[in-house]
Formats: C-alpha cells, sequence, structure tokens
C-alpha cells in the first residue's frame, strides 16, 4: 500500500478530535470520502466498500469482511471509561452492572488493547 491513493473514511473531528487528526495522518493519502462519528459507521463504511479506514481492532479484528492493511496496530488513541453516578453506585443493581462488566474488560483485555 505504500505510495497508494485510496479513499479514506475519516473521523468526524466533532465526535473525536485526537481520534480524527490520528486517523487523518494514518490515512494520509488519498481523498476522503467520508467522516464518521462512531467506529459502527465506520465499519458499516468500510464493510460496503466505501474506503480505507483506521478502525480499533476490537471493532475490526474478527469481521471476516476486512483485510488488515497495516502490519501491526498502530497506536492506542482511547481510553475506555466506565462511569456511574456517585449516588447510585453502590445500589445491587449497578453495582453487579459494574462488577460484571469490568471483570469482562479485564477478561478481554489483550483483545482490546488491540
Amino acid at each position: 500500500m505504500e505510495g497508494a491513493q485510496r479513499d479514506r473514511l475519516c473521523h468526524d473531528r466533532l465526535s473525536n478530535e485526537r481520534l480524527a487528526r490520528w486517523s487523518d495522518v494514518i490515512t494520509r493519502q488519498g481523498s476522503v470520502v467520508l467522516r464518521c462519528s462512531s467506529q459502527g459507521d465506520m465499519l458499516a463504511a468500510a464493510k460496503a466498500g466505501l474506503g480505507i479506514s483506521a478502525l480499533s481492532c476490537f471493532v475490526a479484528a474478527h469481521d471476516p469482511d476486512l483485510v488488515r492493511v497495516a502490519p501491526q496496530k498502530l497506536v492506542s488513541v482511547a481510553d475506555l471509561w466506565l462511569l456511574a453516578h456517585p449516588d447510585l453506585v453502590n445500589l445491587p443493581a449497578v453495582r453487579a452492572v459494574l462488577d460484571f462488566v469490568t471483570a469482562c474488560a479485564r477478561e478481554d483485555r489483550v483483545r482490546l488493547r488491540g
């Protein structure tokens, strides 16, 4: 792909400036054909063949319709946050969800990191 001109799918600057700058650098050659505000929209556009995109490994790695063009993980640009209102965090139902999501993230940490 070195030197190739590709139609590019990039992240929308309004939704995430840091991710948008990163995707612009990673996919700098070619014309921007679409800017997306979510990974889901970016995934759908890439699967539809609209262009090349910088997607997180967690979103794209196990999709047989996509082909990785970067030889390795490029960079980590986003953190994963789990938030709860302080007044609700100790309610049994809320605590159960927080504990479950935390356990899932720990179990899948290798996949989440790409």
